[in-house]
């Protein structure tokens, strides 16, 4: 979905990195440490930037699903 959304030119990214903003908000809501948010975040700015460029970042957004990445960390953490 990231990637079809993100064809939209601004828009697109601008809805799926506040999407993301708000997983990483939530993270640190239930406890996640600075290290965690930080890890998170670099996924997000990544993928924002990367998914910025246009037909690349579509492409690049296919690949690297930063949220499902982010969930995977917050999951871990919370399990331990």
């Amino acid at each position: 979905l990231d990637a079809l959304v993100g064809l939209v030119p601004v828009l697109g990214d601008a809805a799926t990195g506040i999407v993301s903003a708000y997983i990483v908000l939530r993270a640190r809501n239930v406890g996640a440490g600075n290290g965690l948010v930080a890890r998170m975040l670099g996924n997000v700015l990544l993928d924002t930037l990367v998914g910025s460029v246009p037909i690349l970042g579509s492409i690049f957004d296919v690949y690297f699903k930063a949220n499902n990445r982010n969930i995977r960390l917050l999951r871990r953490h919370i399990n331990k």
